[in-house]
């Protein structure tokens, strides 16, 4: 069921009924495209909220400031639904920037959140040599005019190369401040939280995991030997069954 948050929300669909479970898309993507198997998986016996965050997908009309406060600005918005749904309670579960902003949104939501759940982040900007190739697609990406075609179909026409340019902006701003996205916040995230991680996530190095794991006073990770990035994508089942995990027994 497609809804809008109104005046000027994101848009969201809600399936299925039970403990609700908000769904945080990463950059570039919506929720569709980013946990379309998981949001049906999980719709069998929770409630399911599914925004795509503005500037993206259904919410592609919303505007979007890329710049230092992006993950701040996505975690207001969905303050801000959370509220128009009435929600006092709610697991988290992000992917890539997604995650990093469900963590920003757990320190923010206290104990509204029973658990978080999130795969593909660091807390730091992604290295350098990743940037360089958002900043300049056209260049550096061998199979951009397929990945230009996909985006501008989620996203708009002409969407493609200002979302990457912003994208990248923000990281270099973000990196020239030291490279932090929520080093300050990590620490009073009080629900249980899951990290999952691949050791060959090129966005990612497990040392930074590592460490944000630390930051996080009540965090465990899970190193997936061989995986990379998009992990629901690489080995679905698994993740699946430790999100599921974690929505039965978050301080497991």
């Amino acid at each position: 069921m497609i809804q809008r948050h109104l005046p000027e929300g994101l848009a969201y669909e809600t399936q299925g009924e039970g403990q609700p479970v908000l769904l945080v898309h990463g950059f570039a993507g919506t929720a569709r495209t980013h946990f379309d198997p998981l949001l049906r998986d999980l719709a069998r016996d929770c409630r399911v909220i599914a925004p795509d965050l503005r500037g993206h997908g259904r919410s592609a009309a919303l505007p979007r400031q890329y710049d230092a406060d992006l993950y701040r600005t996505d975690a207001d918005d969905l303050v801000r639904l959370l509220d128009q749904l009435a929600l006092d309670a709610v697991h988290l579960v992000g992917y890539s920037d997604g995650g990093e902003t469900a963590i920003l949104l757990a320190a923010r939501l206290g104990a509204r959140v029973r658990s978080a759940t999130v795969w593909g982040v660091s807390g730091r900007v992604p290295p350098p040599a990743i940037v360089a190739l958002y900043a300049d697609p056209e260049r550096c990406l061998p199979d951009w005019p397929a990945l230009r075609a996909e985006l501008e179909e989620q996203h708009g026409q002409e969407s493609a190369l200002p979302m990457l340019h912003g994208w990248a902006a923000a990281m270099r701003t973000l990196a020239e401040q030291g490279g932090a996205i929520e080093d300050m916040a990590a620490a009073a995230v009080v629900a249980p939280v899951l990290v999952v991680a691949g050791d060959h996530d090129p966005f990612n190095p497990l040392e930074a995991t590592r460490a944000l794991v630390a930051r996080l006073p009540t965090a465990r990770l899970v190193v997936l030997p061989g995986a990379g990035h998009d992990l629901l994508r690489e080995r679905g089942p698994q993740l699946t069954a430790l999100i599921r995990r974690m929505l039965a027994s978050p301080d497991r």
